[in-house]
């Protein structure tokens, strides 16, 4: 289940505080909102040394049974601020800023937006195969 309490942004020394079960609260009471330097940092832990006798496997293991499932991946930030300094607005709605949609219309009429894997989901699904030992 998602969370639908605020919108936290967090970076890995926060997963690295909590404990799995404080992760599942973070999970169920707020909505994550992940950086793209997010995978990066924990997948750079893959090529450290890491001390207390832990593989970077086992730390990096640890570090996805952590990560949340729910919120979503956020746009770059670089892209946001060129997008707004081109004068776009960038609503701020407590939600993850994702790109990629294009409008479309239902038979009805109805009109929407449909959102194609961006390069941040599809790095997201990339590293948590990584992570979970499936590639």
């Amino acid at each position: 289940m998602s969370g639908v309490g605020p919108t936290t942004l967090f970076d890995k020394s926060v997963l690295q505080s909590l404990t799995i079960d404080e992760a599942v609260w973070f999970d169920t009471f707020y909505l994550p909102s992940i950086t793209p330097l997010f995978f990066v940092e924990v997948l750079a832990d893959l090529e450290k040394e890491v001390q207390k006798g832990l593989t970077a496997e086992q730390v990096v293991g640890n570090l996805a049974d952590k990560s949340p499932t729910g919120g979503g991946v956020n746009v770059h930030h670089h892209r946001l601020s060129i997008a707004e300094l081109f004068g776009n607005k960038i609503e701020m709605r407590h939600f993850p800023v994702i790109e990629g949609g294009r409008p479309v219309r239902t038979p009805d009429g109805k009109r929407g937006v449909v959102f194609d894997r961006s390069p941040e989901q599809a790095g997201r699904a990339g590293a948590m195969a990584i992570l979970a030992g499936g590639v």
